[in-house]
């Protein structure tokens, strides 16, 4: 019985999420999933061939695909963001990238036998890692805070600049040699810059002035950036590509330019563009040249990771004070990601167009180092970096969702007894009263892929989300359950009792700070009326009961055990401290007035 195309897209598309979520669950990178269903209806099972199911549509499908991918990752690269990190991160990102295509381009030829001109190809393509890739890695792993900004960060910045790198290499193998390749590349690098200033030039007016209302802005943003993508193509060959990489990183680094809204947008069609497209690509990797591929393409895969990244990495700690266990981190760490896996699938169908030799070798190579470089590294990681000893020891720090004022007071209260504090809230004023008082706060939403990209969450062993929001505070804890697990998420519903007014509140897994006995109302209310964060530390002579004798009104929102992790309260483990801990609690205005401390008690501290 044949299928129709409608039903195989639609399975196509079930597919893709299985595997996104599934990636979600296992914190693995989704490409690693989507690849292998691809090879399997495909190549393993012959069930589906992108080739008979799009025909002369697949490689215009393609192409708008990729100009999406590379602009939504183009947004994400903030050039202030990277000032001020260290010397490794600009080493790796600028002309690290030069030394890596170099060594990549001679394995490719030397040992996987492509020809120079498709070496020089493949070798631009795979100098990028991706962060999407990067960041679940980093959340299982959890190593030094400036390895995995290291890391974290060549994955953003590289992204877009290998992608511009593999469209200069490919129009000059197009154009051929001489002054004919000079003038071909001169024409691409000038209407790719033009094109695409004048795009982010357009959407900068559209987003800046509300020249559109909010709910065509993607509409518009998606117009934009497909008439800016097609124009450029159409004035210079290949320069598209160039020209919307260029818009976003430009939209991205425009002062006092909100561009949530729009990114939101990308990251949420390049996620079901990125499932569909790579399921079809892989399905079109023939199984004969698979196994012909297979052994070249095995030894290029030990070149990149034994060889090529180690002394990529060596020549860019030149300058650092990187330690030989760090910098032995960072040689092991480079998996693949989505941009080379969608650059190489649109190269290799525009190279067999024009009867390129060897093209069909690009998406096999490309595909073997994607799939062995995040299977290696995904199982060694972890214990690698134990033996190295740049794993961070279990987490013990706080995110807090919610910089509203009962957020910015535990995270000032917790601050001052030595825990790491993390504010995260989608509301820029919150944050910048966070921030104004030297609290270490992030603009950003839970779902977004930015923040899943540049949130370090390394030190956080829990979750407390207080936000005035209870749909936000669900998102949260549904969002950070792979990261937190069950016992180690906590919100704070907006009012007491047993049961949750909010609907949303009621189905969370999560568990309910304070045990439902007090709510969000009821604590900004006590701050509103002078009530403060006291921490008090226990003591054998002076214990948690009679603290309680002594301030009978204080409401215990947390202790901080004598190993310096804080514990939260909830109806399961009601407040409680052993000598050593520390107490924070919430106090009312006449017991801060007769505020005194026992002769053999404990030291208080005000918040």
């Amino acid at each position: 019985m044949s299928l129709s195309p409608a039903l195989i897209l639609a399975g196509v598309i079930a597919l893709g999420f299985a595997a996104q979520w599934l990636a979600w669950r296992l914190r693995l990178p989704a490409i690693l999933f989507l690849l292998s269903v691809g090879l399997l209806l495909g190549p393993g099972l012959d069930l589906l061939n992108a080739d008979a199911l799009l025909g002369r549509l697949l490689l215009p499908l393609v192409s708008l695909g990729v100009a999406i991918i590379l602009f939504e990752g183009a947004l994400t690269l903030r050039l202030a963001e990277i000032r001020g990190h260290h010397r490794m991160i600009r080493n790796l990102s600028t002309w690290g990238v030069g030394v890596n295509w170099l060594l990549l381009a001679g394995g490719a030829h030397w040992i996987g036998g492509l020809a120079w001109p498709l070496a020089f190809l493949l070798g631009a393509i795979l100098s990028v890692t991706g962060p999407t890739v990067i960041s679940p890695l980093l959340r299982s792993v959890r190593p030094s805070r400036r390895v995995g900004d290291a890391l974290r960060w060549e994955g953003i910045v590289v992204d877009p600049m290998g992608a511009i790198l593999a469209v200069l290499v490919f129009e000059f193998m197009r154009s051929g040699d001489g002054a004919m390749a000079a003038w071909v590349l001169g024409k691409m690098a000038l209407v790719g810059v033009l094109l695409g200033g004048a795009g982010a030039f357009a959407l900068d007016r559209l987003l800046r002035f509300r020249l559109v209302p909010d709910y065509l802005m993607n509409y518009a943003t998606l117009a934009v950036l497909l008439g800016v993508f097609t124009g450029a193509d159409a004035l210079a060959h290949e320069s598209g590509l160039l020209a919307v990489t260029l818009m976003g990183v430009i939209l991205a680094n425009r002062k006092d330019l909100d561009i949530e809204p729009i990114a939101h947008f990308k990251e949420h069609l390049a996620t079901v563009l990125i499932s569909v497209l790579f399921i079809l690509l892989a399905t079109r990797v023939d199984l004969l040249l698979l196994q012909k591929t297979l052994l070249p393409a095995i030894g290029f895969l030990l070149f990149v990771q034994f060889v090529a990244r180690p002394l990529m990495v060596l020549c860019c700690r030149l300058g650092t004070t990187f330690s030989w266990p760090e910098t032995a981190f960072l040689a092991w760490i480079a998996p693949r990601g989505i941009v080379a896996a969608a650059v190489s699938a649109l190269f290799a169908l525009k190279l067999e167009a024009i009867g390129y030799l060897q093209a069909e070798k690009l998406v096999p190579f490309t595909f073997a180092i994607i799939l062995g470089t995040v299977l290696i590294q995904s199982a060694t990681a972890a214990p690698l970096a134990r033996w190295l000893g740049v794993a961070q020891p279990r987490p013990r720090g706080l995110l807090i969702v919610g910089a509203n004022r009962l957020g910015r007071s535990l995270a000032q209260a917790l601050r001052k007894e030595g825990v790491p504090v993390q504010l995260l809230d989608p509301d820029w004023n919150s944050v910048r009263e966070a921030r104004m008082a030297e609290l270490s706060a992030f603009y950003g939403d839970p779902a977004d892929l930015r923040t899943e990209r540049l949130l370090d969450l390394s030190d956080m062993g829990l979750l407390l989300a207080v936000s005035h929001r209870s749909e936000l505070n669900a998102l949260a804890c549904l969002r950070y359950e792979p990261e937190f697990g069950a016992a180690r998420r906590f919100f704070l519903p907006f009012s007491a009792g047993g049961e949750s007014t909010q609907p949303i509140e009621r189905h969370l897994t999560a568990r309910r700070w304070l045990g439902g006995q007090v709510g969000l109302k009821e604590l900004e209310q006590a701050l509103e009326a002078g009530w403060r964060m006291r921490a008090t530390r226990l003591t054998e002579n002076f214990g948690y009961s009679r603290y309680r004798e002594q301030h009978p009104q204080a409401i215990a929102l947390l202790a901080i055990d004598s190993d310096g992790r804080p514990r939260l309260f909830d109806a399961a483990h009601p407040a409680s401290g052993s000598a050593g801990a520390t107490l924070i609690a919430l106090r009312p205005p006449q017991d801060l007035a007769s505020e005194a401390t026992p002769a053999n008690g404990p030291a208080e501290a005000a918040t």
